[in-house]
């Protein structure tokens, strides 16, 4: 037999094997090449977080959070998820909806209808604000609330977290001292300049949440790095408020605030943790313009008129709802029926009243705090007058009712386990926050009733 196809075999099978060596080099080298260049701005799939930072945006309209205004938040689309039809709970207002996010769970478990609001368990009210106001029976503003937080059971895990919002009395993110998974203080840094005292001496919204924005980079590059970490950046409501939704200066303090949250994530790149880092970035609740104020107490109020007309109220939280306490809630049918007539309805721009457990549909009636009526004012369609119950007049926009534009938020999250480039259009909560980041972070959540959002 001739030796040459046995040459021919021989020399083939060292050229294959040359070939098939050389081309495994060449893919190293360009996958390399790809995460060399990458380096950072991908996420490892499938793994746990081990961090999270949560930035809530004071004031949403998802629709101005666009690739104009936000263009590095939408890029997180590509490499995260984002949730198109995202909403906060009604009624929509700051304190519910950040408490529902970092609980898993609705105002009526968690017990935060409102940032202010009466308990009928100690007859007294409850102010969560600049001045926080407690019943005899509660001595800790973090024991008003009735479900575990998300910081509780960081810390249940042994992890450990920061936090920094508007006034003191979010330390209601601390959570209850009654959780069943860990009774102390969830927020081993919880800093609360109060946003007030900032603009009266001076300060400006943005430069506001511009010094929130460097502390949270400082404890990103610190030794005492927080596993679970964010901020409240409020700023975009004020500017809303002050110059209208559409504004241009509200496009502009929008691109601020996706810049600050740019810097941030490329501190965490810097300090080696982004692929261990999952990144939410949402709103706390919308806003709806607005064009005509009627006070919220006094002459011309709905809760005077109640008082003039012989029924008495303990308390009446008025903003884009009037949620109203009475002395005797037996006179709610007749409280009912006054402000019910056609003319009283123009009067007050009433669009609908609910009646005490009826707010059940708004998953809103946490004992001994339901309000006998809430009341929700026109919202400017149809020819209607755009109500606040609240404010002084000349205030362009508001939030705390309910429809889609207090409703509609901005969801979007990107990190360790979150596929790339998902888009999920069907309805969303933002209670499901939470039950997310737990089941990322490998968390027990145990009061928490929603599910995590979906894809994650």
């Amino acid at each position: 037999m001739s030796e040459k196809p046995i040459l021919f075999r021989k020399w083939t099978l060292k050229w294959i094997l040359r070939v098939g060596v050389l081309a495994l080099v060449l893919a190293s080298a360009v996958v390399g090449l790809v995460l060399k260049g990458n380096l950072g701005s991908v996420h490892a799939s499938g793994a746990s977080a081990k961090y999270t930072f949560i930035v809530f945006l004071d004031g949403g309209r998802p629709e101005l959070y666009n690739s104009t205004n936000a263009p590095f938040i939408n890029s997180l689309k590509t490499s995260g998820a984002n949730y198109t039809s995202a909403q906060a709970q009604v009624p929509a207002d700051s304190v519910t909806n950040i408490m529902g996010a970092v609980t898993g769970t609705d105002a009526t478990h968690h017990g935060f209808l409102y940032e202010t609001f009466w308990d009928r368990q100690y007859n007294h009210l409850i102010e969560l604000d600049e001045t926080p106001v407690l019943p005899p029976g509660i001595n800790e503003d973090r024991n008003v609330g009735r479900a575990c937080t998300l910081f509780q059971s960081a810390k249940a895990a042994g992890l450990t977290t920061a936090f920094i919002s508007k006034y003191p009395a979010y330390d209601i993110l601390d959570g209850p001292s009654s959780c069943s998974v860990y009774s102390g203080s969830g927020v081993d840094n919880l800093q609360t300049p109060t946003f007030q005292d900032f603009l009266n001496n001076g300060g400006t919204p943005s430069a506001y949440d511009q010094m929130n924005f460097d502390t949270i980079r400082s404890e990103i590059l610190s030794s005492n790095r927080p596993n679970l970490f964010g901020l409240y950046a409020v700023a975009p409501n004020t500017i809303m408020k002050q110059y209208g939704i559409n504004s241009s200066q509200t496009a502009a303090i929008i691109n601020f605030e996706d810049n600050q949250i740019r810097q941030t994530v490329e501190v965490l790149k810097q300090a080696g943790i982004y692929n261990q880092t999952d990144i939410i970035i949402t709103n706390d609740h919308g806003n709806t313009a607005i064009n005509t104020t009627i006070p919220d107490s006094g002459p011309g109020s709905i809760d005077q008129f109640l008082n003039d007309n012989g029924i008495p109220t303990v308390q009446t939280t008025a903003d884009r709802v009037a949620l109203v306490w009475l002395k005797n809630p037996l006179q709610t049918p007749q409280a009912y029926a006054l402000l019910s007539t056609s003319a009283n309805k123009a009067k007050f721009g009433i669009q609908g009243i609910t009646l005490g457990p009826a707010m059940a549909q708004y998953m809103a009636v946490p004992a001994n705090r339901t309000p006998d009526l809430s009341i929700w004012p026109t919202d400017g369609s149809n020819g209607t007058p755009a109500v606040v119950y609240a404010g002084s007049p000349g205030k362009l926009a508001e939030h705390g009712g309910r429809g889609a534009s207090d409703q509609n938020i901005m969801l979007v999250l990107e990190g360790p386990g979150i596929p790339a480039g998902y888009t999920y259009r069907g309805h969303v909560w933002e209670m499901q926050i939470g039950p997310t980041i737990a089941r990322t972070m490998g968390l027990q959540l145990p009061n928490a009733t929603f599910s995590a959002l979906p894809g994650c």
